[in-house]
């Protein structure tokens, strides 16, 4: 194929999702004519954007952006395409590109640029080694940036995307109608805005995508104003209705331009908790995206600000995902949310979260000061269970010293909750209070707490037991029978050597006791004390204990 039919196919291509040969997001900055107003929030969704990101995946050894589904055809599409090109057929100068900077949410950058002539700035400069054009007798040699384009071009009609793209417009305006409908009736720009106290620079665009893998994030300017743009993916029917999904991007991510810059101009004051980093670093697996002990902070402030607004409106998704973040290594978490909340809880004296700076720098240098205890590796194990009666609420909807880690609780299509879980004040064995499970016939999942670590030595026997009330508790279709405790024997690593359970209470009973003994394999070092309810009804938990008896 010639270049002048290449190019005059890539006009297609570079045109769809858009009218005439731009963007939308040109179009709507276009010579830097900025919208006048407050800050907007702009859906989008662009095959411009798309082929540079595909690209890039390709190029990086990324055999496929998602694993071929009935349900997704852009996917399917893209992962039979790209499996049979050879690295050579991507893009000649990527990789030299990627040593240069162009990688990334600066690839976002770029596909946001690519108008004809660019209408948008780049927040920083592109890097001189992109720009430079060697001295020639004749005509000037194009910029990488333009020789990259013109690879774009013609990958692009290697893997007839031009077609792919022309087909798919429709779906493409489906997807942008979703994430809208997702997000009306709220302003999560403001949201934002008010609570960290700091307004954004500009609009702020969502770009859905079925086939970019990851979130990517580009700020640009025009008309003296710096917008965000967002591109995230795989976007597709179910995700988009994921709620915790969209939450986490239009808080999490666009809070980040908010926030960021602010941790950055403190960024010495906050050095004095940098004993937090290291262990930080051990347990995160995504620790090659966090450079630097501001990057963490920033990182557990907004998972934080998550938890904050899920409490909101979802409780059981809220502890769940503190679960979660713990998991994949945000091993601060808990101690970020009481951060967290004492600036939501008194803006009078901190108006915005700058004013709230020299407070953080203090708790945090306070929590470097007892960084092994936070961390779950070094930290002592408890001797005994912490508040076994679940007396203590702990500012939260649970009891104090207890992880929900475990719970068929999203709703169902028809809106139902399918599990509940509570600190009950109206029934208790001892005390005032207990914890209260709940689980509905129409779900298979199931409700677990947990707390850890406990100590425990190599070969001791320990003997847990509780006391249980149970209505109604009955198996149900493919549910497990289980409601009672189990302990899990780790190492020091916190890997699981053995696991064991009590019998489990069925039916319909008054204060009962449930009692398990068990022996520590060799390699113990610490031990989990969990609650479980798998089948249908309602159970309360009360008085744990854990005796030693050896």
């Amino acid at each position: 194929m010639s270049l002048k039919r290449t190019l005059a196919a890539a006009s297609v291509l570079l045109a769809t999702a858009a009218h005439g040969s731009e963007l939308p997001y040109v179009q709507t900055l276009k010579g830097g004519q900025a919208a006048a107003g407050p800050p907007r929030l702009i859906v989008r969704a662009s095959p411009k954007v798309e082929l540079v990101m595909l690209v890039a995946s390709r190029a990086d050894h990324q055999r496929t952006i998602n694993i071929p589904r009935d349900d997704n055809e852009l996917g399917s599409f893209w992962s039979g395409r790209s499996q049979a090109l050879s690295y050579a057929e991507a893009p000649k100068h990527l990789r030299d590109l990627r040593q240069k900077g162009l990688w990334g949410d600066a690839l976002l950058t770029y596909a946001v640029h690519l108008s004809d002539p660019p209408a948008l700035e780049r927040l920083l400069p592109w890097p001189e080694s992109l720009l430079r054009q060697p001295a020639r007798a004749s005509a000037p040699a194009p910029s990488e940036l333009d020789k990259f384009r013109e690879e774009l071009i013609q990958f692009g009609e290697l893997l007839r995307f031009t077609e792919l793209m022309g087909e798919k417009q429709a779906d493409y305006r489906r997807l942008e109608e979703q994430v809208r409908g997702h997000l009306a009736g709220g302003d999560p720009v403001r949201i934002n805005s008010d609570f960290w106290g700091i307004q954004p620079g500009g609009d702020v665009y969502l770009i859905p995508s079925p086939l970019i893998n990851g979130g990517y994030l580009a700020s640009v300017q025009a008309g003296g104003k710096t917008h965000e743009f967002l591109a995230f993916g795989p976007a597709l029917p179910e995700t988009v209705d994921n709620e915790n999904l969209l939450h986490h991007l239009v808080h999490h991510e666009l809070s980040h331009p908010l926030l960021d810059p602010l941790l950055r101009r403190h960024a010495a004051e906050l050095e004095s908790s940098s004993a937090l980093w290291v262990p930080l670093t051990e347990w995160l697996v995504s620790s090659r995206n966090l450079l630097t002990w501001t990057d963490g902070i920033s990182e557990h402030l907004l998972r934080a600000y998550n938890i904050h607004l899920l409490r909101q409106s979802s409780p059981m998704l809220a502890e769940l995902s503190v679960t979660s973040e713990k998991e994949i290594g945000y091993i601060y978490i808990r101690p970020f949310m009481e951060i967290l909340a004492e600036y939501a809880g008194d803006r009078k004296s901190y108006p915005d979260f700058g004013a709230f700076m020299p407070r953080l720098a203090e708790r945090l240098k306070g929590l470097a000061a007892r960084a092994r205890d936070l961390n779950p590796i070094t930290r002592t194990p408890e001797f005994d269970i912490i508040n076994p009666g679940f007396e203590e609420a702990d500012g939260a909807w649970m009891a104090r010293g207890w992880d929900l880690v475990k719970a068929g609780n999203l709703p169902g299509s028809d809106g139902r909750e399918l599990a509940r879980i509570s600190r009950d004040t109206t029934v208790a064995h001892g005390g005032g209070s207990s914890l209260r499970l709940e689980v509905s016939p129409a779900t298979t999942g199931l409700v677990a707490v947990e707390q850890a670590p406990l100590a425990v030595r190599a070969g001791g026997t320990v003997r847990v037991s509780a006391w249980v009330k149970a209505r109604g508790v009955e198996r149900q279709g493919l549910q497990q029978k289980v409601c009672g405790l189990y302990v899990l024997f780790q190492d020091r690593q916190g890997e699981v050597l053995s696991r064991g359970e009590t019998d489990s209470a069925v039916g319909t009973l008054d204060w009962t006791e449930l009692t398990g003994e068990f022996v520590a394999p060799a390699g113990t070092s610490r031990l989990t004390v969990g609650i479980l309810l798998g089948m249908s009804g309602t159970a309360w938990f009360d008085d744990l204990k854990l005796v030693r008896v050896d």
